[in-house]
């Protein structure tokens, strides 16, 4: 089990260094997305006030204006968590509003290990790779790279699909698609379709669960 953990560690931190090579490249393909959407999520105004707070549950949040994570020269509106710090792009009622099937938190909240699948050699790559890091760094959890299909981009990447997926260490499977809708299935496989501008509406959904925010 601890040699199983080494070698998740070391594909992961390879991966990381993989992904800061490409961070540039995404933060060009995003803005070009935005841009071209503007009815998107991510540029939308989420019609919070800054200074203003907002409470849910047990935490409490503060809007803020923050550098587009993606694109830094936009600005974007957004939630900030008081007790942790940690900033979301919607508030926790309007990531509810994605339409999803089964419990997410349940199946995520409480694992250290998880399979990001995707797939490869597609225009969103470099959003792929922005995201799973994103979620890594903000919850101190594995997201582990996989693929639908051989990639020379992502060679250490295992191809699976989500007949692999346990309760114990689920599969989180992006797809390309015009809504955004999420799939748990009782097997430990997380079905999201989303298009490319709801990638914060997504990010954010994913993270709200992985921390409990949001109980289901």
């Amino acid at each position: 089990m601890a040699k199983r953990k080494k070698q998740v560690i070391k594909r992961a931190n390879h991966e990381e260094r993989i992904m800061k090579r490409k961070q540039s490249v995404a933060t060009y393909f995003i803005v070009f997305l935005m841009v071209a959407s503007l009815g998107g999520f991510a540029l939308s105004s989420n019609h919070a006030n800054k200074g203003s707070s907002l409470k849910y549950g047990p935490y409490q949040f503060v809007a803020i204006t923050q550098q587009h994570p993606l694109a830094s020269t936009y600005t974007i509106n957004a939630f900030q968590e008081t007790k942790s710090g940690m900033i979301f792009y919607s508030s926790p009622r309007q990531a509810e509003q994605v339409s999803i099937i089964g419990n997410l938190t349940a199946m995520l909240k409480n694992k250290a290990y998880y399979y990001y699948l995707f797939k490869p050699d597609t225009r969103i790559d470099s959003l792929h790779d922005w995201l799973r890091f994103d979620l890594t760094s903000n919850t101190n959890k594995v997201l582990l790279p996989a693929v639908t299909r051989a990639s020379e981009a992502y060679p250490q990447a295992p191809i699976l699909s989500c007949l692999n997926a346990t309760v114990q260490m689920p599969v989180i499977q992006i797809l390309e698609g015009n809504k955004t809708t999420i799939n748990v299935t009782s097997n430990g496989c997380v079905k999201i379709t989303m298009p490319p501008q709801d990638v914060l509406l997504v990010r954010d959904r994913l993270l709200y669960s992985l921390t409990g925010i949001i109980d289901k």
